[in-house]
């Protein structure tokens, strides 16, 4: 099941559900507070959902597409939402959202004729699979055991890299572990390519929020980046498409676990 909508036509379906906001949306958009507009954008909804056949004529009223009414219903109240966020080709952002509820997964994004586009997807499977696609994560990596280095010695590697000393930045890394030169200049030369954010929400409230950078080193291998505020370090994971999937499936097993218990 997919489905593009237009704008007013995507609000009139979230108000029907009286929704008062929306993940992964700009509610401003969506929800604005003057009442002319607001008004106005419900009832160019209606009637463009007539004209695009999501509403059709039945007995003295009007029938609502199914489907699609369940799309929205997941988003307008989703029990998990997964956001990415990465460099568009052309420059900017690019975001994507997926909803869960109740074991229905939806994808939603703008497309770049400002339209929004609404798909189903099967399974969990699925959505990893959407996720692994966008940030190309390879089947196979070189690299397999993650690394940890306290920040300011990554800052100051990286550092010594960009004023083309890299030379000085490889033995302060060795002090920590990282005795491959080739390992070493990858590390330093790592570049943020997007970032995933797990939210778990209860009715409009959020429960619980998680964020992974995902890196890109020069040769192409992909990597998870998290920061331990508390010890000071920061963690290079090396990805490929299984450790990826287990890694998504864990974090939204976690997040779930939260959820449940708000106070963890």
């Amino acid at each position: 099941m997919q489905a593009k909508l237009e704008l007013s036509e995507f609000t009139y379906l979230l108000h029907t559900l009286n929704a008062r906001q929306a993940v992964g949306v700009d509610n401003a958009l969506f929800f604005p507070d003057d009442d002319v507009i607001r008004e106005s954008l419900l009832h160019t909804g209606f009637e463009t959902l007539k004209t695009h056949g999501w509403l059709t004529p039945q007995d003295n009223g009007w029938h609502m597409s199914t489907r699609l009414a369940m799309l929205v219903a997941v988003i307008a109240t989703p029990e998990t939402v997964v956001t990415i966020t990465r460099s568009a080709p052309t420059g900017g952002r690019q975001i994507v959202t997926y909803y869960v509820a109740q074991s229905i997964y939806v994808e939603q994004f703008r497309t770049a004729d400002e339209q929004y586009l609404l798909t189903q997807l099967e399974t969990e499977t699925d959505l990893v699979g959407r996720l692994q696609a966008a940030f190309q994560i390879p089947m196979a990596t070189p690299w397999t055991t993650p690394v940890s280095l306290p920040t300011a010695v990554l800052d100051k590697a990286i550092n010594l890299a960009r004023t083309g000393n890299s030379y000085l930045a490889l033995p302060l890394l060795e002090e920590f572990g990282v005795t491959d030169n080739q390992l070493a200049e990858l590390l330093v030369g790592l570049r943020p390519v997007g970032d995933l954010e797990f939210a778990i929400l209860q009715g409009n409230q959020l429960v619980a929020l998680r964020d992974m950078v995902i890196m890109e080193g020069a040769d192409g291998s992909k990597w998870s980046m998290g920061s331990h505020q508390e010890s000071g370090e920061v963690t290079f994971q090396p990805l490929n498409a299984e450790q990826f999937a287990a890694h998504i499936l864990s974090g939204m097993s976690a997040m779930n676990t939260l959820g449940l218990h708000p106070s963890i």
